[in-house]
């Protein structure tokens, strides 16, 4: 996602009504993006304080015409309340204990260096790799810290302390084939 939802985007979300691949990039952007993670939390508050008001306030018929109209209103907010309150409850059920970090890496020359932030599991996409089949994660000290087999995306699921890094990546016949340098952030 390369810029911050819209209110609808986010009501979409909370009502589980985005399809996974727009899901999922808006997880990803609610891990790092602290105001949209804010205005969420803000539409998930606003839906509890509508089911809220709608058990406080009971409907009253004030006339004949009208009663039914008011009557099927509240029973359909009440309805919506309902539906909220349970998407609610199942996104925050579903979420992942440690928060994900994403990068995609690119093998190439020059000073630039992917940074992610610290977070308990960290999935890496190489554009690039080929045929690599072996992956390892080496410390700026040269130590390896992370060692597996190649998948797309490659999945470390044990946090990388705060400081550079290279993953490099091997050929079957165990030739090192590419080194991507990242960063994290502390």
């Amino acid at each position: 996602m390369t810029s911050h939802p819209s209110d609808d985007h986010l009501e979409l979300y909370t009502l589980r009504r985005l399809s996974r691949p727009e899901n999922e990039a808006l997880e990803d952007h609610l891990l790092v993006c602290d105001p949209c993670r804010t205005r969420s939390v803000e539409a998930a508050d606003f839906a509890t304080a509508m089911r809220d008001a709608l058990k406080t306030e009971p409907a009253q018929m004030e006339s004949r015409w009208f009663g039914w109209l008011r009557i099927n209103f509240a029973l359909a907010a009440a309805f919506a309340g309902l539906v909220l309150a349970i998407t609610l409850y199942w996104t925050t059920g579903n979420t992942r204990l440690a928060p994900v970090a994403t990068l995609q890496l690119t093998a190439m020359r020059g000073s630039d260096v992917a940074t992610a932030a610290p977070a308990g599991e960290l999935d890496i996409t190489l554009t690039d790799a080929g045929d690599a089949s072996k992956a390892e994660i080496v410390g700026s000290g040269g130590t390896a810290v992370w060692s597996g087999v190649r998948t797309s995306p490659i999945v470390v699921r044990k946090p990388l302390r705060p400081g550079d890094y290279l993953l490099r990546a091997y050929l079957p016949s165990g030739q090192l084939l590419h080194e991507y340098a990242f960063r994290i952030k502390k």
